[in-house]
């Protein structure tokens, strides 16, 4: 930024004063989105001299979605805020209409993004793999309404899997059910620990597997006994003592297991607690 046209010149002798520096400051800008239609030439030779050869042309550079009317870099903005931002594509699209003038089939997207989800499947199975190839993972499930031809009015209710391991890989396996199937599938040759929550489909998944409970749950059931008068009378007068014996019991259980849990990720098992006295 200039200086005011006084200052430019000396007060005294008029003279130009010259440039010895500046002033700065860093703010924070932005530009806001653009979106423009690219033109793609591909080149095409013919000959001259032997029309038997042909027009050559250049060739078609790998895309998401082959001969589609949106670019790698659309589509990728699209994930971006559909599963980092949690933006749905029908608001992406309803906000891309209003703001920039650009309509857009939810289909042609919604498309490109399964394109885009399909090319990613070699990277999961890796994650997967390498999942299985360690000694702890945790597991955990969650509903997500799916749309099926099979039922109208409502929605089916499917299920995303998740295994993941402390700092590690985590991967989200899609089923139809909540049934065994799916954790025993994906666990199969799995040597190791599994964290979960108390639901029956994690039994019997292998001879090889340990299974380690979730605190949050076991949590549960005693403040569900504390809260519930009616189990009051049934506490005999030695209530304090049975607590004390069974709070030292689970603290037993707990460091045994967390020692379990320590050695299968690489980290040093942490002193046992004496056993408790009967």
């Amino acid at each position: 930024m200039p200086c005011h046209p006084a200052d430019c010149r000396c007060g005294h002798c008029g003279a130009k004063r010259p440039v010895i520096g500046y002033e700065t400051h860093e703010e924070l800008g932005c530009t806001p989105a653009e979106f423009f239609v690219n033109v793609i030439k591909r080149e095409k030779r013919g000959s001259h001299c032997r029309p038997e050869q042909g027009v050559a042309t250049a060739p078609v550079p790998p895309r998401i979605v082959p001969k589609g009317k949106l670019s790698d870099e659309f589509i990728l903005h699209v994930l971006i805020q559909k599963y980092q931002q949690h933006l749905p594509v029908y608001r992406q699209l309803a906000a891309l209409l209003e703001n920039h003038g650009v309509e857009l089939d939810r289909k042609t997207v919604t498309d490109a993004v399964l394109a885009a989800g399909e090319l990613l499947r070699p990277v999961v199975r890796a994650q997967a793999a390498e999942l299985r190839r360690g000694k702890y993972v945790q597991v955990d499930e969650t509903t997500v309404p799916v749309q099926t031809g099979e039922k109208t009015g409502r929605n089916h209710r499917a299920f995303f899997w998740e295994y993941g391991e402390p700092g590690g890989q985590v991967v989200f396996d899609f089923q139809m059910g909540r049934g065994r199937a799916g954790p025993a599938a994906f666990l199969k040759g799995f040597r190791g620990i599994v964290q979960c929550d108390g639901y029956a489909a994690y039994d019997d998944l292998g001879p090889d597997i340990t299974f380690a409970g979730c605190l949050a749950h076991v949590r549960r059931g005693f403040l569900a006994f504390h809260d519930d008068e009616s189990f009051v009378p049934l506490v005999p007068s030695r209530f304090p003592d049975m607590t004390d014996k069974m709070r030292a019991q689970i603290e037993i259980g707990v460091s045994n297991l967390t020692a379990q849990i320590q050695g299968a990720i690489g980290q040093t098992p942490t002193a046992q607690p004496a056993a408790a006295t009967q």
